[in-house]
C-alpha cells in the first residue's frame, strides 16, 4: 500500500498503468485548498489525495480523465475550474488553476529519489519547468 502519492505513481508505472499528477497552481475564493496541493487521478477514476472540498476533487477528477482519454503521452496541460455554487444556504464561487501531467513524463529516478527522500526523513521539492527557453533543456533533467 502506497503511503503517498508519488509512491502511488511509481507502483502505477512499474505495474504499467496510466494516471495524471495534478497540481493546484493558484485557488480564489471560497476553496479550502492549499496552493500547492498535489493529487494524483489514475485512469480508472480513483484520486489520491484531496483538494479540501468534495465539489473541486469531481470537477479535478473529470478534468484529469479528460486529460487521460486523450492517450498516455498526451502533453501536460493547463485548465482553469470557476466554479459558482450555493452550498448551506451560502453563495460560494472560487477559480482553481490546475496543471495536469500524464504520469508517463515522469521519470522513474525523480519518483524514487522523492520516495528516498521521505524514507529518510528528508524533504524535497518536485519542480516543472513550463519553458521552451533555449537555455534549459527539453528534456527532464536527471538527478
Amino acid at each position: 500500500m502506497a503511503r503517498n502519492i508519488f509512491q502511488a505513481a511509481l507502483e502505477i508505472l512499474d505495474g504499467g498503468g496510466n494516471a495524471v499528477l495534478v497540481t493546484i497552481v493558484s485557488a480564489e475564493g471560497f476553496v479550502p485548498v492549499s496552493a500547492t496541493s498535489k493529487l494524483l487521478v489514475t485512469s480508472t477514476g480513483t484520486l489520491l489525495g484531496r483538494s479540501g472540498s468534495d465539489v473541486l476533487d469531481a470537477d479535478i477528477r473529470a478534468e484529469a480523465q479528460r486529460v487521460l482519454a486523450q492517450g498516455p503521452h498526451s502533453p501536460r496541460q493547463f485548465c482553469m475550474l470557476d466554479k459558482e455554487a450555493v452550498a448551506s444556504g451560502w453563495y460560494r464561487a472560487w477559480r482553481v488553476e490546475l496543471l495536469i501531467e500524464p504520469l508517463q513524463e515522469q521519470r522513474h529516478e525523480i519518483l524514487r529519489a522523492l520516495i528516498t527522500l521521505e524514507n529518510t526523513g528528508h524533504r524535497g521539492t518536485l519542480v516543472t519547468i513550463l519553458t521552451e527557453y533555449p537555455l534549459y533543456a527539453a528534456a527532464p533533467t536527471e538527478i
